[in-house]
């Protein structure tokens, strides 16, 4: 996690990129062929394009296995607001944002339903540099992904609260009742 946030820092800078990955200076970056520095740049380029399919629920870090958080219903007010603060810069914090969705596991029913640690904030943001990006990456699909259900049925429960409010608002918020159905007269 930590050599992908530094190459994203660096991506204005193919050389400087470069030469973290190869741990020489960017001085000594420079002195390679052009043909070769740019076609090493375009293929860095394209393997921090590629597109991460994949969704880890779960992990092992240091003999520690993590999962992500099950219950959103439930999540804390501190783990709201600290995910509401660090994605404001998503790349830059995927390691803070990691430590807040995936923690170590305390307990395993036979369901499978697990309860995870206790939040402390940034108590495992430093380890969480160690983690593969592409764990990173797929937990960014999931929220993506659930992100537009989220939000298609926030919109249609909006929608139906309008409706609702304007049905009240219509009839005084009295409910009206069925017509009585139409009387005959005999012929």
């Amino acid at each position: 996690m930590a050599q992908y946030q530094e190459l994203y820092r660096l991506r204005e800078d193919p050389t400087a990129a470069l030469a973290y990955l190869a741990g020489v200076t960017r001085e000594e970056m420079s002195k390679n062929p052009h043909k070769r520095v740019a076609q090493w740049a375009a293929e860095l380029k394209a393997l921090l394009e590629t597109q991460v399919s994949e969704w880890h629920s779960k992990f092992k870090l240091d003999g520690v296995e993590f999962r992500m958080l099950q219950d959103w219903s439930s999540i804390t007010t501190a783990e709201y607001i600290d995910l509401e603060t660090y994605m404001r810069q998503p790349i830059e914090n995927a390691h803070k944002i990691m430590g807040i969705l995936y923690r170590p596991v305390v307990s395993l029913d036979q369901w499978g339903w697990y309860k995870l640690e206790e939040y402390e904030p940034d108590k495992y943001s430093e380890p969480m540099k160690r983690v593969p990006a592409d764990i990173y990456g797929g937990a960014a699909v999931f929220f993506c992904q659930n992100g537009d259900a989220y939000t298609t049925s926030f919109l249609q429960s909006l929608a139906k609260g309008v409706l609702e409010a304007q049905s009240q608002a219509i009839t005084g918020g009295t409910t009206p009742s069925p017509s009585s159905p139409a009387k005959t007269q005999p012929k």
